[in-house]
């Protein structure tokens, strides 16, 4: 693969609601993600067999993804997983099987951020939650 052929691929899974009871009987929403590790997983093996790339850089901490990147470096030793963590999300077990790694600082997430509202190509405007800002 050439640079000129970079591909940049968002792979994410989905987000289950909840209820979330605290013990003095307050109830609010609980949001907790499902399948993204997975997904990712998935399509970094798809990505190594059909050879569509030489090296692929992962952004996340997560620990579930070390065996999908040891498989990666062991069936395909040219290839490389290279793991950018997001701030405060590194990981020592992911940053040893990798071959390299690099931290992603806050300010390069805050300056690397979309406006607060973006227009949709079917015509409504998607919303920054408040959170992010």
């Amino acid at each position: 693969m050439h640079l000129s052929q970079w591909e940049l691929r968002f792979i994410t899974g989905n987000i289950s609601k909840r209820p979330w009871h605290a013990c003095c009987g307050h109830v609010r929403a609980d949001y907790n993600e499902k399948m993204t590790d997975v997904n990712i997983a998935t399509q970094m093996l798809i990505g190594a067999y059909q050879d569509q790339y030489d090296v692929a850089v992962l952004v996340s901490g997560d620990s579930d993804l070390v065996p999908p990147i040891r498989h990666i470096h062991d069936q395909f030793p040219a290839k490389r997983v290279v793991v950018a963590f997001p701030p405060k999300r590194h990981n020592q077990s992911v940053r040893l099987v990798a071959k390299g790694s690099m931290t992603i600082g806050r300010k390069t997430i805050i300056d690397s951020q979309f406006a607060d509202t973006v227009p949709s190509k079917i015509g409504y405007s998607l919303r920054k939650p408040e959170i992010w800002a």
